[in-house]
């Protein structure tokens, strides 16, 4: 319906900030963004450029963002000191973390994720240098505990000849062997750090030139707009979307939303009625003109969850919601091309007289045996029941060594499937590889675990790392404030500025000290320092686009909301409701309905009764699917008494 592609001879903000920088690259300068996507964004945008020029090949821009520049410069750095220390990637650092931690620390519930929030305190040190404050002890227990900690952490690495990614940039800012550009130019920071102060300075004592890109100080056209609820501002926010489409199919537009993680469905389900009526129909498929920033962790991706689920299955039973959504899943041998009978077999499984709720592999594959239509499902399960008697036993190994294992066993049950990989699949399977490779590199200290702490470290590992799709670079682009930073468009709309959102909340560390969070100007440590991240970020919004819309909802569900008090001082005059225009006014032609003699009513089935009546009022198609086509829910069981045993009881 829409172009994925929008022009590169858009005017405006968006072509003066691009203009900038391609100017700055033609002089041999580097341009560093604030965070990825800003740094994705420049590069599509100039290999469009490249491509409206004629060109049909083209050496690829030196455009990096902060974290990946300065993992370039310390591999160059490393490359020319063989006396560098080694680099730890952020698993590793965490795995040291969880090793040296204190005694006190030690009986936590959850060990890695407080070496994940030592991990946070320590880049907080780092970036902020806040040395000097570290020598003297501190009053708070916490934080006390966690100055020893670090203490510990650091002595572990100078005895190894280890680096935290957050200690290197003093030895970069030292380093006067590395070749430098003639120019740097800055795009998007919102807010500069000491330590990337301090990089920066050294570049420029260096002699390199150092600007950032800003787009001219041109007034937008603002809007500001007042819904009733969240989901009138959604719609109304979607049937805007289409009208900017629809008046210049190149238009790029930004949809700005705090707390986007919250409201992600309620967008996708409103852009999807509004923009692209088609995709409601599970059966098409395609791009939208639309994509979220935000990702979504790698273990809830379908495919990385049934490898999980089977890599647990091989020592711990499953729960028999687990085991019907894995075999129904269609990522093992034989599961999706025998899926009804499959389906029929797990129904029956779970309607057997003694219910438990959790079954073995060992347990479930005698159950298939002798079933002649699930003979190969029985074939790849009982050669991973065979795999993991031989080989997954309480022996300790290198984690390597049960990442080899743990593909071998995925192998023999016939993950990930006989179906050829779609686009998302292929990109998640590639994720799921670099994953095994990152467990593997936890050999750098030479421990060793058994197969249980393994996959306890698998787990956690799926669950935090964020999965997110290649960009498509679609016409409208959802994201959050801060990513937003270093991006241009055509047309903006900032919704959610109620005064609960915006600006968001920051808060202190809690393994920090609150005073030295404030002595060193650490992010919320002033009572201003909230207010002012947010109006630096809604004047670079107001700058990003000729028209910006503003909008907040009047109600929630707890009660009542009020505007934002900064977006409400950049009006003379209250907000406005949705206009017409933004309304939901797009009809969508429907389909007709076959006749209903396709679905010839059961003449031994009576029609009539008040469950009938009870079952369309909660949901219609229930009723259909029960009195239609005879659908029954699946038998369930629960350790102890179910519910009506416990009334019985009561």
């Amino acid at each position: 319906m829409f172009p994925a592609t929008p022009s590169v001879d858009a005017t405006g903000p968006a072509a003066s900030l691009f203009a900038g920088v391609l100017d700055s690259l033609r002089r041999g300068a580097t341009v560093i963004t604030a965070n990825a996507r800003a740094a994705r964004a420049l590069q599509i945008r100039y290999a469009q450029q490249q491509r409206s020029a004629g060109h049909e090949a083209w050496p690829s821009p030196p455009i990096h963002d902060w974290d990946s520049w300065l993992r370039e410069l310390w591999r160059d750095y490393a490359f020319r000191n063989p006396a560098a220390p080694m680099l730890l990637s952020s698993l590793q650092e965490q795995m040291v973390w969880v090793r040296v931690r204190p005694q006190d620390a030690a009986q936590v519930l959850s060990p890695e994720s407080l070496a994940a929030l030592a991990m946070e305190a320590w880049r907080l040190l780092c970036d902020y240098g806040v040395h000097s404050a570290r020598r003297a002890e501190w009053e708070q227990p916490d934080a006390e505990l966690f100055r020893q900690w670090a203490a510990r952490f650091e002595r572990e690495c100078l005895q190894r000849g280890w680096i935290s990614s957050a200690q290197i940039v003093p030895a970069l800012a030292e380093d006067r062997g590395a070749s430098q550009p003639q120019e740097i130019c800055l795009v998007g920071f919102d807010r500069i750090t000491p330590a990337q102060q301090l990089l920066l300075g050294a570049l420029r004592e260096q002699g390199v030139s150092v600007c950032e890109a800003q787009p001219p100080a041109e007034e937008p056209q603002r809007s500001w707009i007042r819904a009733m609820d969240a989901r009138q501002e959604v719609e109304a926010c979607a049937a805007w979307a289409r009208s900017v489409l629809e008046a210049d199919p190149t238009a790029r537009i930004g949809i700005i939303v705090p707390g986007m993680a919250a409201r992600r469905g309620d967008i996708d389900r409103a852009f999807r009625r509004t923009l692209m009526p088609a995709s409601e129909d599970i059966r098409q498929g395609g791009d939208m003109p639309w994509e979220f920033s935000l990702g979504q962790p790698l273990a809830d991706v379908p495919l990385v969850r049934a490898a999980i689920l089977l890599l647990r299955w091989i020592t711990q039973p499953l729960a028999e919601a687990e085991i019907s959504w894995l075999l129904l899943s269609g990522f093992l041998a034989d599961t999706a091309s025998n899926s009804f009978a499959i389906a029929r077999h797990d129904a029956s499984q779970r309607r057997r007289a003694l219910l438990i709720p959790e079954r073995s592999l060992g347990d479930y594959v005698s159950g298939l045996a002798g079933k002649s239509e699930l003979r190969r499902l029985w074939e790849h399960l009982s050669d991973l029941q065979r795999s993991a008697a031989d080989h997954f036993s309480n022996h300790p190994r290198q984690p390597s060594a049960w990442t080899e294992l743990a593909q071998f066993a995925l192998g023999k049950a016939g993950w990930p499937g006989e179906r050829p990989p779609g686009s998302i699949e292929f990109q998640a399977l590639q994720r799921w590889e670099r994953l095994l490779d990152e467990l593997a590199s936890l050999d750098f200290d030479e421990s060793q675990h058994d197969y249980a702490d393994f996959l306890q470290i698998l787990e956690a590992h799926a669950a935090e790392s964020i999965f997110a799709p290649e960009s498509h670079d679609a016409p409208i682009q959802v994201m959050g404030p801060l990513e937003s930073s270093g991006q241009q468009f055509s047309a903006v709309w900032f919704m959610g500025l109620d005064d609960t959102a915006w600006p968001q909340r920051g808060r202190l560390h809690p393994l920090l000290p609150p005073a030295v969070q404030r002595q060193f100007g650490m992010p919320s440590a002033a009572p201003g320092d909230d207010w002012n991240l947010a109006h630096a970020v809604t004047t670079r919004l107001l700058r990003s686009a000729p028209q910006v819309v503003f909008s907040y909802a009047e109600r929630e569900k707890e009660g009542e909301l009020r505007p934002s008090p900064l977006i409400a001082g950049l009006f003379a005059h209250p907000p406005n409701p949705p206009t017409p225009q933004n309304a939901d006014r797009h009809i969508v032609d429907l389909e007709p309905v076959p006749d209903s003699a396709n679905l010839p009513w059961p003449a031994a089935q009576n029609a009539g009764g008040a469950e009938v009546l009870r079952r369309q009022s909660a949901c219609p198609f229930q009723a259909f699917a029960v009195k239609r086509l005879g659908a029954q829910p699946l038998e369930s069981a629960e350790w102890g008494l179910d519910p009506a045993e416990k009334g019985k009881v009561l």
